[in-house]
């Protein structure tokens, strides 16, 4: 008799289990895959302002497209000027904790691109620079400049301005350090809906020195066409960032 080939170990192991045994255990392996999955992936992507989900995005090759619209299709806000931005954020409705929640919601929409149109908020007014410097590594936009300004409010007759409640930051993303030049300190500007379309990623409460609310905003232009009017009469290009960096926190003047 010829004698009987020996069999591997892996195949006495299959030859010794029911089918139904290695179907449940192919289920039990995909369930466990889903789980993963879901608890992995998920979160990654529906959260990507928090700094770990945001660097696994870009590990994975899947870096969030930030925006980078024309005037003519930017998408839909509600537009603000100083009055209302410092009635709606000094709400006694909303309590630190609504903040907290609604900055992460703020920034999470800008990453994703303005998905959820009904919390974009662009603002409007005039404004007088307080100070301005290049971004840098220890920013969350690392390229460009910022301009920190006090908004100015029209009163009486003579529709003259004064200095009112809110301050804001003002990124304006990968453009030249040159472009500081235009905005020493005591220089007014305007903002409107269009074309700058500034739309707001961070709000901060601040007292001032007579006890009063100081609103404190982080801003942003999401449009990069046409080119962006400075003061002066001069007007530059913004391209829109490859990436931010979460981890350094907003607001950028901390």
């Amino acid at each position: 008799m010829p004698k009987e080939e020996k069999k591997s170990l892996l195949t006495r192991i299959v030859e010794r289990k029911p089918p139904l045994y290695w179907w449940a255990l192919l289920n039990i392996s995909v369930a466990c895959l889903a789980v993963i999955s879901w608890l992995y992936f998920v979160p990654t992507f529906n959260y990507p302002e928090v700094p770990e989900h945001y660097q696994r995005m870009i590990d994975l090759g899947r870096a969030p497209q930030l925006p980078g619209y024309s005037s003519s299709d930017a998408p839909d806000g509600k537009t603000i000027g100083p009055e209302k931005i410092h009635q709606t954020f000094t709400s006694s409705e909303l309590n630190a904790a609504d903040l907290t929640e609604l900055n992460k919601t703020l920034l999470r929409n800008y990453i994703q691109n303005i998905k959820l149109e009904k919390l974009n908020y662009y603002i409007k007014g005039s404004f007088k620079v307080s100070q301005a410097r290049a971004l840098n590594d220890d920013d969350m936009f690392r390229k460009g400049i910022v301009v920190q300004a006090r908004s100015q409010r029209h009163i009486g007759e003579a529709n003259s301005l004064v200095p009112f409640l809110v301050d804001i930051e003002y990124i304006l993303p990968s453009v030249s350090p040159d472009t500081l030049k235009h905005f020493t300190k005591g220089t007014s500007f305007d903002l409107f809906q269009v074309p700058h379309f500034c739309t707001i990623l961070n709000v901060k409460r601040t007292t001032g020195a007579d006890g009063e609310t100081i609103v404190y905003l982080t801003v942003v232009p999401i449009t990069i066409d046409p080119p962006l009017a400075l003061p002066n009469d001069k007007t530059v290009t913004l391209t829109t960032p490859k990436r931010i960096y979460p981890a350094a926190g907003l607001p950028i003047y901390k």
